[in-house]
């Protein structure tokens, strides 16, 4: 079911200005959607270019108990909430 929801959204570049505003149909499945995309780029693509934090040493450092998928989800939780 995708039960979809019309919201006011701030216009690009206007977020300043809740005057100029779009309508946009969203859904929960739409959200939860970018948020798979999110952890592919997260886990993978934005690690093609770090040197810091490569490819596959998320993985790693789990693997290896540095960090558990918890402690990740809990920090993007709290910056999530923090931002909103």
């Amino acid at each position: 079911m995708t039960d979809k929801v019309n919201i006011d959204v701030p216009l690009e570049n206007s977020a300043d200005d809740l005057d100029f505003v779009q309508e946009v149909q969203i859904s929960k499945w739409d959200i939860l959607g970018a948020a798979s995309d999110l952890a592919i780029k997260f886990a993978y693509y934005d690690r093609k270019e770090d040197e810091n934090l490569p490819v596959g040493a998320i993985q790693k450092a789990i693997e290896a108990e540095v960090v558990t998928v918890d402690e990740i989800v809990e920090a993007f939780a709290k910056e999530l909430k923090r931002k909103l």
